[in-house]
C-alpha cells in the first residue's frame, strides 16, 4: 500500500491522475468518505 502523502510531493502524471480522479467523484461528494471508513474498517480487521 502507498504511503499517504500531501499534493506536494506527486509527480506531475500523479498530479494529472489525482485531479481527474477526484473530477470523476465530483457527482457524488461523500464517496472519498466512503472510502477512507471502508479502509478504517479494513485495517481494524487486520489489527
Amino acid at each position: 500500500m502507498a504511503k499517504e502523502t500531501g499534493f506536494a510531493s506527486f509527480t506531475t502524471d500523479a498530479a494529472k491522475n489525482h485531479i481527474q480522479e477526484q473530477q470523476r467523484q465530483a457527482g457524488d461528494p461523500f464517496a472519498g468518505v466512503q472510502r477512507h471508513k471502508d479502509k478504517q474498517k479494513a485495517m481494524n480487521k487486520n489489527n
